[in-house]
């Protein structure tokens, strides 16, 4: 567990995994519950998942602390060292005891730097997420106003001069037509009455 200073914030990251289990299983465990964080830490900038036989925490603010190297004792005397038997001796499992710790902390560390790379992704995704729904609406708003306008000679044409053949409907203050433009675009067209109120030849069209 180690904290991880990117350009914009520290994170502060913790993995663990269960004793029995071997190192490629540890990293496989490791990895599942990192493919998991867009979905549970949706919105979220800390998140913790927990797995059958690993675990996996993050946040932006310490939540642990911090472990100091104790140093061994030297011995007392030089006969008392040497008459004392070194921790490898005997024991034939050292050197794969400490191959088995490089290998773990240069695992954990990968496991940190990907969870790093994609939290940091997960976060500019949904930074820009909001911005770009706003330009788009803003887009979408100006197309629809300008494919609305059309002038008076131009709904003639499209609609046959307002013919009965092409209402669509009748309502109390308004008629529906359809009508053909001359790119080939059908377009629905609301003719308002005079009872309305807002005049005779004011129009709403939409392109279908």
């Amino acid at each position: 567990m180690r904290p991880i200073t990117l350009s914009v914030f520290t994170i502060y990251a913790l993995e663990q995994c269960t004793p029995e289990l071997s190192q490629k299983g540890c990293g496989d465990c490791l990895l599942t519950a990192i493919l998991k964080i867009p979905q549970v830490a949706s919105r979220k900038i800390g998140c913790r998942i927990l797995q059958p036989s690993c675990n996996l925490r993050y946040e932006t603010i310490p939540f642990f602390a911090a472990v100091d190297v104790i140093p061994q004792p030297r011995p007392s005397s030089p006969l008392l060292s040497q008459s004392l038997p070194s921790p490898t001796e005997g024991n034939g499992n050292g050197n794969g005891s400490n191959t088995t710790r490089i290998l773990i902390i240069v695992l954990v560390a990968s496991v940190v730097g990907i969870l790093s790379l994609v939290l940091c992704i997960w976060i500019c995704l949904r930074l820009r997420k909001p911005r770009e729904i706003v330009e788009n609406a803003e887009v979408d708003e100006m197309i629809k106003a300008e494919s609305s306008q059309y002038d008076l000679a131009t709904i003639r044409a499209a609609t046959s001069n307002f013919c009965v053949e092409n209402k669509l409907g009748q309502g109390v203050f308004r008629a529906v037509y359809e009508g053909n433009l001359p790119k080939g675009q059908e377009v629905a067209v609301e003719r308002l009455s005079s009872a309305s109120g807002q005049g005779d030849l004011e129009f709403k069209n939409e392109v279908l």
